[in-house]
């Protein structure tokens, strides 16, 4: 009886760390969005511009840099907040295994309003940075990234657990 309840507090132990893990890598990505949205119009541009002409440079294609810049910006956006929306989605799972609770809503949900509420919050923070400016269309995007992060998981873990149940059956 004591090795079961031993097992039972390991497994609770594994659970709280999972959890935790899910905290910190969803608060990382939102401080690194807020760190990149705090650059000023001149800095985020040369940022961007030096991580595009580095991997052009790498495919021996600069001319390209004019015409994908804008594009690899909207891309970069799409991608942080697609880390966002997994990254948070995770949390709110494990976090619901373990019985934190915020909502009654399903964690599919939770953290589509997480991330949704954090692009809102974030093109305010960019209204007032010097030479930035807060665009509905960013907002769109960044829901994007986070809702398509939230339906792939959802889709393979669905695949996934239907072919489990394939093979109990055969």
């Amino acid at each position: 009886m004591k090795s079961i309840i031993a097992w039972g507090e390991l497994e609770l132990s594994k659970m709280r760390l999972k959890f935790g893990a899910y905290v910190l890598s969803t608060a990382f990505i939102m401080l690194l969005i807020f760190l990149f949205s705090a650059q000023d119009a001149n800095a985020s541009q040369k940022l961007s511009d030096g991580i595009l002409y580095e991997i052009l440079s790498l495919l021996r294609a600069q001319e390209l840099m004019e015409r994908f810049g804008m594009p690899i910006r909207k891309l970069a956006h799409f991608c942080l907040y697609f880390a966002l929306g997994l990254s948070s989605l995770m949390m709110f799972l494990q976090g619901g295994k373990l019985g934190y609770t915020i909502s009654k809503a399903p964690a599919q949900l939770s953290a589509f309003m997480f991330g949704a509420v954090y692009a809102i919050s974030d093109e305010i923070h960019q209204h007032y940075v010097p030479g930035r400016s807060m665009q509905f269309t960013d907002v769109l995007l960044d829901c994007a990234g986070v809702l398509t992060a939230i339906l792939i998981f959802t889709a393979i873990k669905r695949l996934c657990t239907q072919a489990g149940r394939g093979r109990e059956e055969t």
